[in-house]
């Protein structure tokens, strides 16, 4: 063993620990769980590194490799069981993670790169256990009644809801109502609940049953009343986007409204996207800045001029 590595074993465990946490938690268990250094074995099995476990890589793009995932199904987890809160992985990994132990203590599962056939793979029952689930969806989706909204319905124990959806051609706008009676019916444990939900649709009929803007107020399961928000913005004659979420805004980022927003602070937003046919004048620049404390980017669009502010940096470009 080297000099460098000696003088490293020989540092107090508060400084080894601090090193360690430098590293990522699957790593430390990789490199010092079983091998034949009693010192580091024994700091490697700390809580500390084995409450989560990332197993998608540094770009959360590329799974572990098959070799690092064979030692950690076979000898690792069913050491560390116990302490295991919450697990990251791909659906090709999660079959081996999940059947190495009985994770008894686990409470969160995030999925990366989870495909529409993976989703009906495994989830074709109902979820009694699933108390916490989070889905956000930043592109535009078109099957939330066939997809989205089934898999909802069998989320019956649910306890905290976060969605983020944005919808297109959908023939009607989601609405209170359809909050009301096509979510939280379905979940009568829910005592949670943040949503953001834009609707796209060129339908004109639907234009008549929602107002430009409104604040009302739903009821959750427990009897407490949420404040949530509806905006229609028009994007021509024939065009509209139906947005309704929860406040106070807890996302940050923001798509698909127009000048017309509630007055309240939006103080997580750090991405804003602003589309109308409709110039802006100084004025709604002003309300941006009193309502968006937080905002990093500003991302504007009209049918003359499109704009981007990135921190200091500010370009136009004719549309």
């Amino acid at each position: 063993m080297s000099r460098s590595n000696v003088n490293l074993l020989d540092l107090p465990d508060e400084i080894l620990l601090i090193i360690l946490k430098k590293l990522n938690n699957i790593d430390v268990l990789y490199s010092f769980i079983d091998i034949n250094n009693e010192h580091l074995n024994s700091l490697a099995y700390e809580k500390i590194f084995s409450d989560t476990l990332n197993f998608v890589s540094i770009d959360n793009v590329s799974a572990i490799d098959q070799e690092k995932l064979d030692r950690f199904c076979k000898v690792i987890l069913p050491k560390i069981h116990e302490n295991v809160k919450c697990f990251i992985f791909e659906p090709i990994s999660m079959e081996c993670i999940l059947h190495a132990a009985d994770y008894r203590n686990l409470t969160e599962l995030k999925l990366f790169n989870f495909t529409k056939e993976d989703a009906l793979n495994y989830f074709t029952n109902d979820l009694p256990n699933l108390k916490c689930f989070s889905l956000k969806c930043y592109r535009q989706i078109n099957k939330y009644d066939e997809k989205i909204l089934p898999l909802l319905h069998r989320m019956t124990y649910l306890e905290k809801l976060t969605l983020y959806l944005r919808i297109q051609n959908r023939d009607r706008f989601i609405d209170n109502s359809h909050i009301q009676n096509e979510i939280l019916l379905y979940m009568p444990h829910l005592h949670s609940f943040t949503f953001y939900i834009s609707t796209h649709d060129d339908t004109d009929d639907l234009f008549r049953y929602v107002p430009n803007q409104d604040i009302q107020r739903i009821a959750t399961n427990n009897g407490h009343q949420q404040c949530m928000a509806n905006i229609i913005k028009y994007n021509s004659s024939c065009q509209a986007v139906c947005s309704i979420f929860s406040l106070p805004f807890i996302f940050d980022y923001l798509e698909d409204i127009g000048n017309i927003f509630p007055d309240t602070v939006f103080k997580y937003v750090t991405i804003l996207w602003v589309v109308d046919v409709m110039p802006f004048n100084h004025e709604f620049f002003f309300r941006i800045s009193r309502s968006f404390p937080s905002l990093d980017q500003l991302h504007v669009t009209s049918s003359k001029l499109q704009l981007s502010c990135n921190m200091n940096a500010f370009s136009s470009d004719d549309s």
